[in-house]
This record gives structure tokens, sequence and C-alpha cells, in this order.
């Protein structure tokens, strides 16, 4: 009986699937222990388990979030801007990080440095950096500080959030022409 060469085909391509999905299964499959190791000390239980395969290692990297904290700090409030200030204090010895401030489409930084480099510091220092923001209308979005170190081409550090007060829609909803106390201290 002779077979068609889609045929062939099929039954070749079929059969290198069911040899490669075999072979994975193998390579992949958990290792079990004997039944018979139950019944054995926790001693032996230990020797007899598969130890990890291992890789080689990584170049050592330390984590930057170890070695610095930061904060934001609500400072000047007259409408229509938002004075804040992010302090970094560096709990060990900090070189070649990088700072970002984040606001919103709408939020403006009309003040101050958006991103920059962080000066080396010493254990216990602190370092500050201020903004002026005008805040978009009703701005709901956070105000986020990101301190960050470059490793392997991916910032990786920490980041600090400031929220705008929860009742700010009710004050900006008011129609009086009057100086209103607003939240945090802001004044109109």
């Amino acid at each position: 009986m002779k077979h068609s060469p889609q045929a062939r085909l099929l039954v070749s391509t079929l059969a290198a699937a069911i040899t490669m999905a075999i072979a994975w299964s193998i390579m992949h499959a958990p290792t079990r222990m004997p039944a018979s190791t139950e019944a054995t000390s926790s001693r032996s239980k230990a020797a007899l388990r598969p130890q990890p395969e291992t890789t080689p290692a990584k170049p050592a990297t330390h984590k930057p979030s170890a070695n610095l904290s930061i904060a934001i700090d609500q400072i000047e409030q007259t409408l229509p801007t938002l004075g804040l200030r992010g302090q970094i204090r560096a709990e060990h010895a900090l070189s070649g990080y990088q700072f970002a401030w984040i606001v919103s489409d709408g939020d403006k930084i009309v003040e101050g440095t958006a991103a920059g480099p962080v000066p080396t510091m010493n254990a216990g220092d602190t370092f500050d950096i201020k903004i002026q923001i005008t805040p978009a209308p009703l701005s709901k979005n956070p105000v986020v500080l990101h301190v960050y170190q470059l490793i392997n081409g991916e910032p990786r550090g920490v980041i600090a959030q400031w929220n705008f007060p929860s009742n700010r829609a009710a004050e900006h909803d008011r129609t009086d022409e009057k100086t209103t106390p607003l939240p945090d201290g802001l004044v109109q």
C-alpha cells in the first residue's frame, strides 16, 4: 500500500512531536523518593533528598533599597502652587544614584528639578530635593519620588508617594470668593 507524500509528512511530524514530548517530560519530571524511605530517620531523609542543580554564580549586586530611605513632606502651600520636599537618608555610603519626580500629566513642576543625580553620601547623611508644582484641578493621582540606581540597565531603588487630600473636591466646589482654609494648611 502506497502512502501519499502528505501522509508521510504527517506521520513524520507526529513522530517527532511525540519524541520531543517524551524527552521533555523525562527532563522535567519531578524527582520522587522511593516509598521505602518513609520509615527512615529525618537525617537520612535529608541525605537522600535530591540536591538542586547548581548554576553559575551571577555577579553580586547589592539591593539599593537597603541603602537608603526616602520621604515626601509638604512644605509651602500657596494656591495655585504646592511645595513638596523629598528627603533622602543614606543608611550606608551611596554613590551613583539618581532621582526622578513623577507627576500626573495635568500637574506641572514650576520650580525645582524633575530629575537628576543624587550626590555621593555617607551613612547618616540626608539630601533634600524641593519642587513646586501646580496641580491640575481635582488631581487625584499621587506625586511620586523615585530614587534609584541603574543595575544591568534597569532602575532599581525605592519610591515615596504623596497623595492629595481626599476632601479636595469639596473645597474646590465652593463658589464663595473669600479666603477659605483648605486641608493641610493650604490658603487661597
